[in-house]
């Protein structure tokens, strides 16, 4: 909404800006100049103040409207000198009065449209950022404990990171919020989809922590958009990563498949080894009685959740460890059960799940699976051979509406995929729905109830 205010305080200005040329027959630069710069200055300080947030956001418009400024004062400023010239009867290059030397007089309509077209063009490009992301008010939590939150960055000693040739260690980032109040509350970790940040289900985890828990969200580097670590180092997406998400594992090619199978390995090595490490460093750190938020963690009850690939990896460490009381998938494909591919067809761990398992997903995923002939669906599959298994499908839902960013980039959501659902009203209900299931192992809940527009397959 405030982008859209903006725009059309910039579109009015340069619109007015144009018809009182075109009236006069005078360009006004110098008002124009005046305009910009103060319009500038009221960016900044709305910034300052807080009422516009993110210089990222607004920090073209505000250097493009300076720009504007200064090349208006010295348009300004010639102008002056040419008025001068003429009136004191003297060319520049001929000493006699000239009457090319007047101000401009072609200050037409379809002039001066194009000219407010150019500059509105400048103007969205400057503002792409704030398109992209509008500011927006994250869902309010439903708990009453006040929640903290700090970041970590951990180095893996007994691990070197696979993206780089350097020998380096493989170093992870990770936010914790939990309840201010003094107390011991279960862990709940989450992991990212491809190409996904920290925060992309903050609104989660920052419900989870006003309801009692300690919830901690990892950055997988290199899998991560990007990762920004405590010291301010920036680790942006591995191409080669990225390029091999978007492949399709759809082909009847067996030598593809194969491929496909293989490198999907990878990338869960990676993950779990990462959500291992954090889930042991931080009961290392609450077996030493460290301060908050590591004082007030249950060693006994753990829970994991993931979106996408963060899901797929959240499964596949359900089996790898003891200590885990309960896992949530949100739309990942549980690559993890997958134990080979042969004969154009995957294998699958059939060993029973064992441990209670929520699996979500849209109901465009969930039908296009339940149509799928070529092999089971492995999710189903692990449904089929699972101790406690729920299927939960959401109504009109897409990929993207089951992490933040269906709130916090509308649009780049929908190039995602995003569905027709109200993404507000859908966040909310995966927020209370992953809640209500950990209440519900975690903390002994008599009942698991379901959100509206969501039904229990």
């Amino acid at each position: 909404m405030i982008t859209i205010i903006l725009l059309a305080v910039l579109f009015v200005g340069e619109l007015v800006f144009a018809a009182w040329n075109v009236k006069m027959q005078i360009r006004h630069d110098r008002e124009k100049m005046i305009w910009r710069l103060g319009l500038a200055a009221a960016l900044e300080i709305l910034l300052l103040c807080g009422v516009l947030e993110g210089v990222a956001r607004y920090g073209m418009l505000i250097v493009l409207l300076l720009l504007q400024g200064v090349l208006s004062f010295f348009r300004w400023r010639a102008e002056n000198r040419r008025m001068k010239r003429w009136r004191n009867g003297q060319s520049a290059e001929t000493g006699e009065r000239d009457e090319k030397e007047l101000p401009e007089k072609s200050l037409t309509i379809p002039r001066q449209l194009l000219r407010v077209s150019g500059t509105m063009l400048l103007f969205l490009i400057a503002l792409f950022p704030a398109i992209l992301a509008p500011q927006f008010k994250p869902l309010p939590v439903t708990g009453d404990h006040k929640v903290s939150n700090t970041i970590y960055t951990w180095v893996d000693e007994n691990r070197l990171e696979t993206y780089s040739d350097t020998g380096e260690n493989r170093t992870v980032t990770l936010e914790i919020w939990y309840p201010e109040d003094e107390g011991i509350y279960p862990l709940i970790v989450f992991s990212h989809g491809a190409g996904g940040v920290l925060e992309s289900n903050a609104s989660t985890c920052m419900n989870l922590a006003s309801n009692g828990y300690v919830v901690a969200a990892i950055a997988h580097p290199y899998q991560a958009a990007f990762v920004k670590d405590v010291n301010g180092k920036i680790t942006t997406v591995d191409p080669e990563f990225m390029s091999g998400v978007m492949t399709d594992n759809g082909s009847d090619d067996p030598a593809h498949e194969v491929k496909v199978y293989e490198m999907q390995k990878e990338w869960l090595a990676v993950r779990t080894g990462d959500i291992n490490f954090v889930l042991d460093t931080i009961l290392r750190h609450t077996e030493e009685q460290a301060e908050a938020p590591f004082d007030r963690i249950d060693p006994e009850k753990f829970g994991l959740f993931g979106h996408s690939l963060g899901g797929a990896a959240v499964v596949a460490v359900g089996r790898q460890r003891e200590d885990i009381s309960a896992v949530i998938d949100l739309e990942g494909t549980m690559l993890g059960e997958y134990q080979g591919y042969a004969d154009g067809k995957h294998t699958y761990c059939e060993e029973p799940y064992p441990l209670p398992l929520l699996d979500v997903n849209s109901r465009q995923v969930y039908e296009l699976a339940k149509s799928y002939t070529k092999e089971p669906y492995v999710n189903f599959y692990m449904g089929d051979h699972a101790e406690d298994f729920r299927e939960i499908v959401v109504e009109d839902a897409g990929h993207m509406n089951f992490c933040d960013l269906a709130v916090a980039s509308p649009l780049g959501a929908r190039l995602l995929g995003a569905g027709k659902t109200n993404a507000w009203k859908c966040l909310a209900n995966i927020n209370e729905l992953v809640l209500n299931y950990y209440n519900y192992y975690l903390k002994d809940a008599s009942t698991f109830e379901v959100p509206d527009g969501m039904e229990m397959e």
